[in-house]
């Protein structure tokens, strides 16, 4: 009796075991099905995000669990300060300074040593050098790592971060941006460069020009052709 009995409770438990052990191995199944899903239409919404110009706030729809959403919302606020700095390296091209440097006013109110003018052509370079340095490292990979340290995210929530906006068509668009990026850096400097060099030029030439009738006047032909020489390399 006592062996029946005994031999019931051993099938009992075999029976629980096999229960548990089926219940835990279909519930890993589950979140192993689970997380590749959620991982599958994280990636399709960062990927999509990337179909569309990165400069333009483009709604993407996505709806994730736990920390898969907070991948999604860190890749959009990686590009939210990507559109915002590149707007303000934008603005230096609409700079008012800037623009009226070499006008007859500027001439009057700073010639003819120019000493502000050429202080704040020194200060305006530093300042954009910075700027367009931190937007093209937007376009790299560290900048993604960087960025992806100082989210409050889980190892493997970095990762995922990482490898997903490296892999998409995010990445390959900021790739693609570095060249244009470039050019416009080029295109300033040559701007605040060729300003330097008229101002440099008055500044040298200080007592052989002057303001008449609301233009500038020089006392020699070759001055004049210096000067339209130098201006002309802002056109």
């Amino acid at each position: 009796m006592f062996g029946d009995s005994y031999m019931k409770k051993k099938r009992l438990c075999f029976f629980v075991f096999l229960f548990v052990l089926l219940v835990f191995v279909i519930y890993c199944y589950f979140v192993v099905v689970n997380r590749k899903v959620e991982e599958e239409r994280l990636f399709l919404a960062i990927d999509k995000i990337g179909e569309s110009s990165l400069l333009e706030d483009e709604i993407v729809s996505y709806d994730g669990s736990n920390g898969y959403q907070e991948v999604y919302d860190g890749v959009e606020s990686y590009l939210r300060s990507f559109r915002e700095q590149y707007q303000k390296v934008m603005s230096y091209a609409d700079n008012s300074k800037l623009t009226t440097m070499l006008s007859v006013s500027n001439y009057s109110e700073d010639g003819p040593l120019f000493e502000n003018s050429l202080s704040y052509l020194d200060n305006l370079s530093e300042e954009f050098s910075s700027d367009v340095d931190l937007l093209l490292s937007y376009c790299e990979e560290s900048k993604i790592e960087e960025y992806a340290s100082n989210l409050k995210l889980s190892n493997y929530y970095r990762e995922l971060f990482i490898d997903y906006v490296k892999s998409s068509k995010v990445f390959e668009q900021l790739s693609n941006y570095r060249d244009t990026f470039l050019q416009s850096e080029e295109e300033m400097n040559s701007v605040i460069s060729t300003s330097r060099s008229v101002l440099e030029f008055l500044k040298t030439n200080g007592n052989d020009w002057k303001i008449e009738n609301g233009e500038i006047q020089f006392s020699t032909e070759e001055l004049v052709t210096q000067y339209q020489n130098l201006v002309d390399l802002l056109l």
